[in-house]
C-alpha cells in the first residue's frame, strides 16, 4: 500500500489524456515490427490516493491508479516499460507494483530524471523500438538540456506537463526583483535567458509621474514562448491545453511534441493526440476510448 496521497480534478485530467493516448499508441502499432516502450520520468507510486466526495460518509479517501497503472494495464500492452522517480518510496512502491505483474518488463530506477533518462534513452536501439514518454514533473523539475537529449531520438511521442504555474510564481512581475537563484532556475527550465526580453515588455508611454511600467507576466505569454523553444528542437509540437486546478487557475500547459520527423509517423500520431487534446483547450474533458 502506498502513502502517495495527490491528485483533483487536474489529476483526472491529465491521466485520462494519458490513458487514451497510450490505448490508441498500441492499437496503432500492434502490428507493426516495434517493440513498444512506456518512459514514465516523474512515475510516482504506480497508484495513489486521492480524496473522493461522498454523500454519506463525506470526503474520503480512495485508492486509484497513477501513470504507471494505468500503463501497465493499457491494451494492448507495452512491450517494456520504464519507471523513474526521485524519491526512494515511490520506486519502492513501483517495484512492489512490478512483482504484481510478473512476466511483464518492467524497469523501475530511483533518482534524477535529467541523469536518469539520457542513459535510458541511449540504450534503446530506435531502429525497432517507439515510445511514449511522459513528463510530469513535481515543479520546474526538467532541464531544457534534458528535452534536448529526448529530441534528438528518432522514435518518441512525447507528453510534457509544463509547470506554467509554478513558472508564473517564479519570475515576478518586476524583473530586477529576480535573484540570481530564480533566474537560474528559468533559464535552465528554458534552456537561454531570452525569457527576460521575451515575457518582460516595457511600456511605451510613461504613466503620469514618468515611470515606464513592467507588462504584467501573462499565462498566454509564457505559453507562447514555450511553445516556441520547443518547435526550436522538435518536428512537430501541437498547441497546448491548458490543465486547470479546482481554483480556476491554469497550472499546467500539456504539450504534446513528437522527435520522429517522418512524414508518416506526423500523420498518424498528430491527429490521435489533437483529438484528445481539443476537448481540453476548449473547456471540457478529453475524448477517451478508440
Amino acid at each position: 500500500m502506498t502513502d502517495h496521497e495527490f491528485g483533483g480534478e487536474h489529476t483526472e485530467l491529465k491521466l485520462e489524456v494519458i490513458s487514451s493516448y497510450l490505448q490508441r499508441f498500441n492499437t496503432v502499432l500492434k502490428n507493426q515490427n516495434f517493440e513498444r516502450v512506456y518512459i514514465d520520468a516523474f512515475a510516482g507510486a504506480g497508484k495513489r490516493l486521492a480524496a473522493k466526495s461522498n454523500d454519506l460518509f463525506g470526503e474520503t479517501r480512495q485508492l486509484l491508479s497513477g501513470s504507471a497503472e494505468i500503463a501497465i494495464q493499457t491494451e494492448p500492452p507495452f512491450h517494456k516499460l520504464v519507471f523513474i522517480d526521485q524519491k526512494k518510496k515511490h520506486v519502492e512502491a513501483l517495484r512492489e507494483l512490478a512483482k504484481e505483474h510478473l512476466g511483464r518488463e518492467i524497469d523501475c530506477r530511483h533518482g534524477d530524471c535529467n541523469q536518469i533518462l539520457p542513459n535510458v534513452l541511449r540504450a534503446i536501439n530506435w531502429r525497432n523500438h517507439r515510445a511514449v514518454l511522459f513528463l510530469d514533473p513535481y515543479g520546474m523539475n526538467v532541464d531544457w538540456s534534458t528535452l534536448g537529449e529526448i529530441s534528438s531520438f528518432k522514435g518518441i511521442d512525447l507528453w510534457y506537463l509544463f509547470p506554467t504555474f509554478g513558472m508564473l510564481r517564479q519570475a515576478p512581475r518586476n524583473p530586477e526583483k529576480i535573484d540570481g537563484i530564480k533566474a537560474r532556475s528559468l533559464t535552465r527550465l528554458l534552456g537561454t535567458d531570452d525569457w527576460r526580453e521575451a515575457l518582460y515588455e516595457t511600456s511605451s508611454e510613461p504613466d503620469l509621474f514618468g515611470i515606464y511600467h513592467e507588462n504584467r507576466l501573462s499565462i498566454p505569454a509564457i505559453d507562447s514562448f514555450v511553445h516556441n523553444r520547443l518547435k526550436e528542437i522538435f518536428p512537430s509540437v501541437l498547441k497546448s491545453a491548458p490543465i486547470f486546478d479546482k481554483h480556476g487557475r491554469q497550472i499546467f500547459s500539456l504539450y504534446f511534441a513528437l522527435t520522429n520527423d517522418s512524414k508518416k509517423a506526423m500523420a498518424v500520431a498528430k491527429p490521435i493526440a489533437d483529438y484528445i487534446l481539443t476537448p481540453l483547450r476548449q473547456g471540457t474533458r478529453p475524448r477517451s476510448g478508440l
